[in-house]
């Protein structure tokens, strides 16, 4: 069976000082979401591997949360990174 790739992307608003913290994001409203999915056949469906987050554009963020998604993600996909 052949496995895509997923390249998760979510760019937050708030994300304008460097990382010292994961706590620094927390609750800080996500402003977007974009997910890139690579597959060796050039299909791409970047909107089911969206529908899966329970990260959602405009809702507060949580670093937890978003563990899980990407927990979630590379379960179905061989590669997942985060940026």
């Amino acid at each position: 069976m052949l496995r895509s790739y997923a390249l998760l992307s979510i760019l937050l608003a708030s994300a304008i000082a460097p990382l010292r913290s994961e706590e620094l994001y927390d609750n800080k409203p996500v402003f977007r979401i974009e997910v890139i999915v690579e597959s060796p056949d050039g299909y791409t469906d970047s909107k089911a591997a969206t529908a899966k987050l329970k990260t959602q554009e405009g809702d507060p963020f949580s670093q937890a949360i978003f563990d899980a998604d990407l927990k979630n993600l590379a379960e179905e996909y061989e590669r997942v990174e985060p940026s």
